[in-house]
């Protein structure tokens, strides 16, 4: 997959002609052009207005918690290090000890900021001062 994609990615899907699918909403359509039978989504008008809800949702937010479980736990922190470094920065003139600790000092910081963000946390409230 990587030589055809330059980078793994999931979900990736090849179709028959040899095209390369790699985003779920586009693997979703392609399905239900191709195969409509039975269909991906549901029929059912309100079926399928909650089955695309529940798509859009796990594809623009449930990457948050993902984040979160591949980079908090220090062994999957190293093996995602390791994969990064020698899939994408592997020509770099710098010691892929260097780079692995980078990248995992990076992704925890990520991580981290994206849990102090109003998306993780509720809107503060107002601090107003007593008059």
């Amino acid at each position: 997959m990587l030589p055809h994609t330059g980078i793994a990615r999931v979900p990736l899907v090849q179709t028959p002609e040899g095209t390369w699918l790699q985003e779920s909403t586009l693997i979703i359509e392609w399905l239900e052009q191709r195969l409509p039978a039975p269909p991906v989504v549901p029929t059912d008008p309100v079926h399928g207005y909650v089955a695309r809800l529940l798509e859009d949702y796990a594809d623009e937010w449930l990457w948050r918690p993902a984040l979160h479980y591949r980079w908090s736990h220090a062994g999957d922190a190293q093996l995602l290090a390791r994969r990064i470094v020698a899939e994408l920065l592997h020509d770099m003139p710098v010691p892929q000890s260097l780079l692995r600790l980078f990248i995992r000092r990076r992704q925890r910081h990520t991580c981290a900021t994206a849990r102090r963000r109003d998306v993780w946390n509720p809107a503060p409230t107002s601090r107003r001062r007593p008059r």
